[in-house]
């Protein structure tokens, strides 16, 4: 398969010719660190909140999202997807659907 300059389905070859998901390095680093901020106080943000823990991880635990669900009560959603690492396209969408 030719990944071509412009990428497939969001891929490019590198120089090495190793293909790669394409990533703005400035839009990355961003990401993470908005990830490494404190959230803010359950108090101060009292909306509809979507959390998606994967079925074969530990990261968010029970004891997390039972302490979520006491702050947010009723505004708090909570879907399990097997996802391994990252949930998106079609996978994500099936995962994330309503019984």
């Amino acid at each position: 398969m030719s990944f071509g300059t412009t990428g497939h389905l969001g891929l490019a070859a590198g120089e090495d010719g190793r293909v790669r998901w394409r990533a703005d390095r400035n839009a990355v680093v961003t990401i993470y660190s908005e990830m490494a901020t404190a959230p803010p106080s359950f108090a101060r943000c009292r909306l509809p909140t979507l959390l998606i823990a994967d079925a074969e991880s530990q990261l968010v635990g029970p004891a997390q999202v039972a302490a979520y669900r006491d702050a947010l009560g009723e505004l708090l959603v909570v879907r399990s997807m097997r996802a391994k690492h990252q949930g998106h396209g079609r996978r994500a969408r099936r995962g994330l659907s309503r019984p």
